[in-house]
């Protein structure tokens, strides 16, 4: 895991369960992110294999902010699974307020896990 992320904590001290329109009440007001696909001389169509999350979940007040980055042959269709897929497992997992780095592993895990049953016999993802 990422250095520092073994104390990270979610507290609800700005009341992120009752907020207005489901957004959350954090430092921070605007937010963005842009991604390029890398360069492959071989193959010019190259797709970006890359999907950015931006993510806000009202009721434990956080925003996750993170690229899935997409190599291999289906990289872009595993970066894309994992977007949709991962943050509800996330924000979902009964640890998320109380144990930031198990509720991170384990729904990853789990999404990695259900993405595997999915591609399972199919070569095409």
């Amino acid at each position: 895991l990422i250095d520092g992320l073994a104390a990270a904590a979610i507290e609800d001290s700005a009341g992120g369960a009752e907020n207005a329109k489901g957004s959350t009440q954090t430092c921070i007001v605007e937010y963005n992110g842009k991604s390029k696909k890398g360069y492959a001389p071989y193959n010019p169509k190259k797709a970006n294999q890359d999907s950015l999350v931006m993510w806000e979940d009202a009721a434990s007040n956080s925003l996750l902010l993170c690229v899935m980055d997409g190599h291999g042959e289906f990289g872009d269709k595993v970066s894309q699974d994992l977007k949709k897929n991962w943050p509800p497992l996330l924000f979902g997992h009964p640890d998320i307020m109380t144990d930031v780095p198990k509720a991170i592993t384990e729904s990853l895990n789990t999404a990695e896990q259900n993405m595997l049953k999915k591609m399972a016999g199919n070569a095409d993802f």
